[in-house]
């Protein structure tokens, strides 16, 4: 097998672990969350209980489940990005890239959400595909930051980005 070939791999194991998420009834999807929920908890209570934390997180503390799966969309997405990065990013015109690259990673998110509307359970949100470009754009600023100033500094990741 090519070297080069091998770049796609990731990004392409990332996509079917990302739809085989969105294949998942709602029921099975929710019960994948309790782990992460019942963890969030804990912590939930212990920020509630501490005298240093008086910041208003209503809409997070309040929903353990909502924080812990809008997360997993943050972290997702941004990871789409930055292996997508990997497979396709080359030496010239890097800014047209990271923007088509932004291009593809939202309306692949418009996708997902279109394709969970056919998942018993599930619906498709324009929220989430926001929630989706934040991690997107998390993701864009990581690449940036390793490609050009990993350049910069003649990193060899950054180098086997741009020459492979």
């Amino acid at each position: 097998m090519n070297k080069k070939y091998l770049r796609y791999i990731p990004l392409i194991l990332w996509i079917i672990l990302m739809l085989s998420l969105s294949s998942r009834p709602a029921v099975v999807s929710a019960e994948d969350s309790k782990p992460f929920e019942e963890s969030f908890s804990v912590v939930q209570e212990k920020i509630k209980s501490s005298e240093v934390m008086k910041v208003n997180l209503s809409m997070f503390l309040k929903s353990p489940k909502y924080l812990v799966r809008k997360t997993a969309h943050v972290i997702l997405y941004c990871g789409l990005y930055m292996l997508t990065v990997l497979a396709f990013m080359r030496e010239k015109n890097r800014v047209k890239q990271y923007i088509m690259i932004f291009m593809g990673c939202v309306l692949y998110a418009c996708f997902d959400e279109f394709y969970q509307t056919f998942i018993p359970g599930r619906t498709g949100l324009l929220q989430d595909v926001l929630i989706d470009s934040i991690g997107i754009v998390i993701g864009l600023v990581l690449s940036i930051l390793i490609v050009e100033f990993g350049k910069a500094k003649k990193t060899r990741y950054a180098q086997f980005l741009l020459n492979h």
